[in-house]
């Protein structure tokens, strides 16, 4: 067996999907609670910022530009003079 046809794979640097699915699951639970407990005990509560982020987000078609919205963005500021 050649060692171009061994496979290598860094399995200390890689997380199972079992692992990954795990995060996932654990991730929605503290969205829908609203908080979760640090490594200090501590009560995190998110749930004002996770209201705030869903209120304030903006979807994006697959069809915007970006490039145009920045380039009539850095115009609005330079008008201002708020570009350095």
């Amino acid at each position: 067996e050649t060692s171009a046809s061994k496979r290598h794979t860094f399995t200390h640097l890689t997380y199972s999907r079992h692992h990954l699915i795990d995060i996932g699951k654990e991730t929605i639970k503290i969205a829908e609670n609203g908080e979760y407990t640090n490594d200090k005990g501590e009560v995190v509560h998110i749930k004002k910022d996770l209201d705030w982020a869903g209120d304030n987000c903006i979807h994006y078609s697959h069809e915007f530009d970006f490039d145009e919205a920045m380039k009539k963005f850095e115009e609005e500021l330079s008008k201002h003079g708020n570009v350095e």
